[in-house]
């Protein structure tokens, strides 16, 4: 079944004129807007709309991308700090330091 799929998806892929692995090359700067309208980024969307493992990595890295883009939480960087100065007493290890080397004191 899955040998049947997988060949399904290289019929696919070959129809839409680009394969997985150059999809896989290009779909960073398809997203980042750096490809050109042309041929070749009118192939990378055909491509991502037929092949679903295609098009689900695509839409991963956009997630991804977005997720990156977003602001800090506002408590984001006193967070990491607790966690931080936690680490030693969750991984077991006595004597937990009283700060965060290089963190400044509020």
């Amino acid at each position: 079944m899955m040998r049947l799929m997988m060949s399904l998806m290289m019929r696919l892929s070959r129809k839409a004129g680009i394969s997985c692995a150059q999809v896989h090359g290009l779909v960073q700067s398809f997203l980042d807007g750096e490809l050109e309208h042309g041929p070749e980024r009118d192939r990378l969307v055909a491509h991502l709309d037929m092949c679903r493992p295609c098009g689900i990595e695509a839409e991963i890295y956009e997630r991804i991308k977005a997720t990156l883009a977003a602001e800090p939480p506002a408590d984001g960087l006193e967070r990491l700090m607790q966690f931080a100065a936690a680490v030693p007493e969750l991984a077991g290890l006595a004597d937990p330091p009283d700060t965060v080397e290089g963190a400044e004191e509020s």
